[in-house]
C-alpha cells in the first residue's frame, strides 16, 4: 500500500467512525425513560475452535433472559457510541436495550439494566398482531431509527427522543414486495455512510435464491416505490438476516441456513462497498456448533478509537425458548480478504 492509499484509507476510516458513531446518542437519551425489568446473563463459552473463521475472534458470549414476556424474538442490532449498550428490536412489536459489562481487556462478560418501549406506528398506536413483526433496525444521522417489519412489509422512522408517544412516519416505498413471502421480507436493514437506507429481503420472490436489496432515502419520496439495486444470491436453504456497513465501505451480511432435522447455522460474509448485479459474500464466519448454533437475526459494528473493531450477533430465541444468544466478536480491518472498496 502507498503512502497515499495508506493516508486515503485512513480518513476514509475516520469518516466511517464519525458517521456511525455519532446518531448514537438519541436513543440513548431516550432509553431513560423506559420501562425496567430483570435481565438474567449468564456466560456462554464460545472457544476459539468452535468458531470456524479465520478473521472474526471470540469476545465473549452470554445467554440472556428476563421474566418480561417482551424479551423475546430479538432482531436487528445496533451498539452505542462507547460500546456499553445495545438496541435492539422485537418481532412482538419491542425495543429492547440493554447495558453492557466488558472487563479490563474489552470482553463482553455480562449484561444488566433491561429498558423495554412499544414501538409505534404512524397513527402513534403500539404495533401489534401481524403489524408487530420488527425484523430490522438502523440509526439515522439525525437520531431516528429506521425499523422494517415482515407480514404487513414495510419501513417506518421514529424519533425516541421526542417521547413514549410520538408517532412513527413513513419510510420508502420499495417495489417488488407483493412478490415476498409472507414471513420472509423486510428482514435486514442498515443505514449506509450517506445516510441512506439499504434494505434487504430475507428471501427472493417465491423463495428464489438471489434476494432483493433496496437503498434510498429514509423518506416516501417523490418519484414513486424505489427499485432494487442489486441482489444477494444465497445458497439452497439459506436467507439474508441482517448486513452492516464496515467504516472503509465494504459490508458485512448475517445470513441463516435452517432445515427440520438438518438444524440451523449461521454465517457471515463480505460484500464490497459498490453494488452491482447479483452478488456473493465473501464467507468470514461460520456458527453451527452445538451450544452456539442458534437464530442469529441481528449485526452490529462498533469501532472504538483503537483497536479491532466489535462485531456482535444477537439471536431470535424461537429455537430454544426463553434463552436469547448474544455474541461478540474482534475483527482486523487488516485480515479480511481483498474485495473492491
Amino acid at each position: 500500500m502507498t503512502p497515499h492509499s495508506a493516508a486515503r484509507l485512513a480518513l476514509l476510516w475516520a469518516l466511517g467512525w464519525a458517521l456511525m458513531a455519532l446518531p448514537a446518542a438519541a436513543w440513548e437519551r431516550a432509553v431513560a425513560q423506559w420501562e425496567r425489568a430483570g435481565l438474567n446473563a449468564a456466560p456462554l463459552a464460545m472457544p476459539a475452535t468452535d468458531v470456524d473463521s479465520r478473521t472474526l475472534r471470540p469476545a465473549g458470549a452470554l445467554v440472556l433472559s428476563s421474566p418480561d414476556l417482551r424479551f423475546t424474538g430479538l432482531s436487528g442490532l445496533a451498539i452505542a457510541r462507547d460500546g456499553r449498550r445495545v438496541l435492539a428490536v422485537s418481532d412482538r412489536g419491542t425495543f429492547i436495550s440493554m447495558a453492557l459489562r466488558l472487563d479490563a481487556a474489552g470482553r463482553l462478560v455480562g449484561a444488566s439494566d433491561l429498558a423495554l418501549t412499544a414501538i409505534r406506528d404512524t397513527d402513534g398506536q403500539p404495533v401489534e398482531a401481524d403489524a408487530a413483526d420488527a425484523e430490522g433496525l438502523g440509526v439515522l444521522a439525525d437520531g431516528r431509527v429506521a425499523v422494517s417489519f415482515e407480514r404487513w412489509q414495510r419501513v417506518r422512522l421514529i424519533d425516541l427522543d421526542a417521547g413514549l408517544g410520538r408517532a412513527a412516519s413513513p419510510g420508502p416505498a420499495l417495489e417488488d414486495l407483493g412478490t415476498l413471502a409472507e414471513n420472509r421480507g423486510l428482514e435486514a436493514l442498515a443505514v449506509d455512510r450517506e445516510g441512506r437506507l439499504v434494505v434487504g429481503a430475507e428471501r427472493g420472490a417465491r423463495g428464489a435464491n438471489a434476494t432483493p436489496l433496496w437503498r434510498a432515502g429514509p423518506g416516501p419520496g417523490a418519484h414513486g416505490p424505489v427499485a432494487p439495486v442489486a441482489r444477494l444470491q444465497l445458497a439452497p436453504g439459506w436467507g439474508l438476516c441482517d448486513l452492516v456497513q464496515l467504516p472503509d465501505g465494504r459490508w458485512l451480511t448475517l445470513t441463516r441456513f435452517f432445515v427440520p432435522l438438518l438444524g440451523v447455522r449461521t454465517q457471515i460474509g463480505l460484500l464490497p462497498a459498490r453494488w452491482t448485479g447479483t452478488m456473493r459474500p465473501v464467507p468470514l464466519l461460520r456458527l453451527s456448533a452445538p451450544g452456539l448454533a442458534d437464530n442469529y437475526e441481528g449485526i452490529a459494528v462498533h469501532a472504538p478509537a483503537t483497536g479491532p473493531l466489535r462485531v456482535m450477533l444477537v439471536s431470535d430465541d424461537d429455537l430454544d425458548e426463553g434463552r436469547t444468544r448474544l455474541l461478540a466478536f474482534d475483527l482486523d480491518p487488516d485480515a479480511l480478504p481483498e474485495t473492491p472498496r
